[in-house]
């Protein structure tokens, strides 16, 4: 199985590498942690936090995917015409944080005296890591959203007294609230 999908991600490696080199350095490391992912789920290993990210970090990188294969393009036609193809707007967000990143990364490394040209599999591995940082934090948030979902409706399946408590408290403030907003002469009384 295992040899199975290393084939795999080395065939569509290479297929991306043909297509589009930036899909293949911002996919790599995602593509690695969402397939290890999709093993755990399998196998019934499954916590809400993974699961929350496999899901969420999925989106992210479906994003960034549909960014880097519908970007803008402007050609010339053989008549003289200029065409213009509006690309995605997520195209224009990619590219924009990836812009923002590169400057940074560039301001640090000359003021860190480094040679004038950073070596290629340096920027290569830092590329990797700028485009894949998005979408391992909104899988992070994924993987918190589901984590404090499961943790509330365990509570109250197992009738947590601290969280039963915590949402009765809740609603007597809420119904203490809105019978003074109903009447608010009796306080100055």
């Amino acid at each position: 199985f295992f040899v199975a999908v290393v084939a795999l991600n080395v065939a569509v490696g290479r297929s991306l590498f043909k297509y589009n080199e930036r899909l293949l350095v911002g996919l790599t490391l995602p593509a690695i942690v969402l397939q290890a992912l999709v093993c755990v789920v399998i196998r019934g290993r499954s916590r809400p936090f993974w699961l929350g990210f496999l899901i969420f970090g999925t989106i992210a990188s479906g994003s960034f995917v549909w960014g880097m294969v519908y970007r803008e393009v402007s050609m010339l036609t053989s008549n003289g015409i200029l065409w213009h193809i509006p690309g995605s707007p997520l195209n224009s967000i990619w590219m924009g944080y990836s812009q923002f990143t590169e400057e940074r990364f560039e301001q640090l490394w000359f003021r860190a005296g480094g040679p004038p040209q950073p070596p290629a599999a340096l920027v290569l591995v830092i590329e990797a890591l700028i485009w894949s940082l998005p979408q391992f934090l909104i899988g992070a948030i994924g993987g918190a959203i589901f984590w404090g979902v499961a943790r509330r409706l365990r509570a109250r399946s197992k009738g947590d007294p601290s969280e039963s408590a915590m949402l009765e408290n809740q609603a007597v403030h809420e119904k203490s609230q809105a019978v003074l907003a109903a009447s608010p002469t009796s306080l100055s009384n």
